[in-house]
């Protein structure tokens, strides 16, 4: 097992449930410094509680908010040697429904969550991904709806198709053709084994 295996930090947005507590609690079991956020304290603190306040650091952060996104990426950074292997921008939200039955509100929400968010995440970590280099990771949490226009899906699709549009372009850009090797690795997922892909690259 390698040192960053056993020792790397990974931050995720969105980990007071779902994916984001399921990774949460993978990582941590095998060896890693975690950070999460989410809206609200209770949800990322019973995370911190189950896996252990020496391996999960929790945060209350709304992805919509840039600086206190940075705030808590800046925070957990500065605890790990001002560096960051990975970020894992899993925030999202999605109504489902018939595009003229979704609200304008619900829409400019999943945009906001689904795209401004994970910008949000990847901005305030690249500095200390960056540090970390060569290896360090950028993850989005994209969707089967990424690939194809999805009928009830229209505007969280579009914010899909972002992330993966997103995260195909800087990972380009993030290539450095003359050491043969990137920088920092961009992954637009939409499967649930973010560990085993991460750790395959």
């Amino acid at each position: 097992m390698t040192s960053r295996t056993m020792n790397g930090s990974i931050f995720i947005t969105g980990a007071g449930g779902g994916i984001g507590s399921a990774t949460a609690r993978r990582f941590a079991a095998e060896g890693w410094h975690v950070g999460g956020c989410d809206l609200r304290p209770e949800p990322v603190n019973t995370l911190a509680d189950a896996i252990g306040r020496e391996r999960f650091t929790p945060y209350v952060a709304d992805v919509r908010d840039r600086a206190a996104v940075a705030c808590a990426i800046d925070d957990f950074a500065a605890r790990h040697g001002g560096k960051l292997d990975t970020i894992f921008a899993n925030a999202g939200v999605l109504f489902m429904a018939p595009d003229d039955q979704v609200t304008p509100g619900q829409k400019d929400l999943q945009v906001d969550v689904n795209v401004k968010g994970v910008m949000h995440a990847f901005d305030a970590a690249l500095p200390y991904l960056k540090a970390a280099a060569p290896g360090a990771h950028m993850i989005a949490m994209a969707s089967t709806s990424a690939e194809y226009g999805s009928p009830h899906h229209a505007v969280y699709s579009a914010t899909k198709f972002f992330v993966r549009g997103y995260t195909e372009a800087l990972n380009i850009e993030y290539f450095d053709a003359k050491m043969s090797h990137y920088a920092v690795r961009l992954i637009g997922s939409w499967v649930a084994p973010i560990y085993a892909k991460l750790m395959r690259i």
